[in-house]
């Protein structure tokens, strides 16, 4: 994890971006269990998904929210689901040769920010979302605006291609052959 931690600052990703994923990896971000540690009372420190308490285990791994989204990911890339941040960043990701590695990380990157920014706005702008399919899109959709701080013709493409299968899987879980309604709203919260 310790050399992951310098790394960071090597992926063609957005600055904010580097230093948030920094911070993930150190468990700084804010969730309630951390607020709650500096001494912050005003909230309860349940998930706003579940009635779990929000760590950043649950957040990123445990939480159903995030539990669909790595294994629709998982499902895209014919790879077993991620269960913790120990595994993402360990044989996880050593499934991967040390140049895809990199791309790899950017759509890690988008998949923890995408969780995040959709905590947030349940948090603080109390919007849940809809529905499941919408965080994985939000996730395919950094990974491709990211693609332009790619130097490469050929790791742009991977991106996108990568987002596309990822986006398309998850439309494929949710296809009315699987007994989905449209407008039938799928996250019970």
């Amino acid at each position: 994890m310790l050399s992951l931690n310098k790394k960071v600052w090597k992926f063609k990703i957005p600055l904010k971006i580097e230093v948030f994923l920094w911070l993930f990896l150190k468990n700084k971000i804010l969730t309630k269990d951390n607020l709650y540690k500096r001494g912050w009372k005003k909230k309860d420190k349940l998930c706003q998904f579940c009635s779990n308490t929000e760590s950043l285990q649950h957040l990123f791994f445990e939480c159903p929210l995030a539990h669909f989204l790595w294994n629709v990911i998982g499902c895209a890339l014919n790879l077993k689901p991620i269960l913790n941040k120990e595994q993402l960043f360990g044989s996880w990701l050593s499934n991967f040769n040390k140049h895809m590695k990199y791309l790899v990380m950017v759509g890690v990157a988008a998949v923890i920010w995408a969780l995040w920014r959709t905590r947030n706005r349940a948090c603080f702008e109390h919007v849940l979302p809809y529905d499941p399919i919408e965080t994985v899109f939000l996730a395919c959709n950094w990974t491709e605006n990211w693609v332009v701080l790619q130097k490469l013709e050929a790791n742009r493409r991977r991106l996108v291609l990568g987002a596309r299968l990822i986006k398309q899987v998850a439309s494929e879980v949710f296809s009315s052959r699987h007994s989905w309604r449209p407008g039938a709203r799928r996250l019970k919260m």
